[in-house]
């Protein structure tokens, strides 16, 4: 399966910010968003996940990304629970 998502993590080590889309959230036990691009690594052979921020661009609000996985074949990103509502399908994010 093919990821819809551009996953620079595998392309580019070193990148640490790029400009993003949430396409998909997801509220249940943990928070996920799925984004068309991604700088972080998902973890897997021994090396943790990445964590970081989320930063939209149109108010400067922030989220704590507390870890990447894989999930099929896109990375989806965990929220920290006590950050609050997670951002909408459609936020741009830097």
């Amino acid at each position: 399966m093919t990821p819809t998502g551009e996953q620079l993590c595998y392309s580019d080590a070193y990148a640490r910010s790029i400009g993003a889309t949430v396409r998909h959230v997801e509220v249940g036990d943990a928070t996920v968003v799925v984004l068309d691009r991604t700088v972080f690594y998902p973890g897997g052979g021994g090396q943790p996940s990445d964590r970081g921020l989320l930063l939209r661009a149109s108010d400067g609000r922030t989220w704590t990304v507390r870890g990447a996985k894989k999930v099929g074949a896109e990375i989806v990103h965990e929220l920290e629970p006590a950050d609050g509502d997670p951002p909408a399908v459609g936020d741009v994010l830097q």
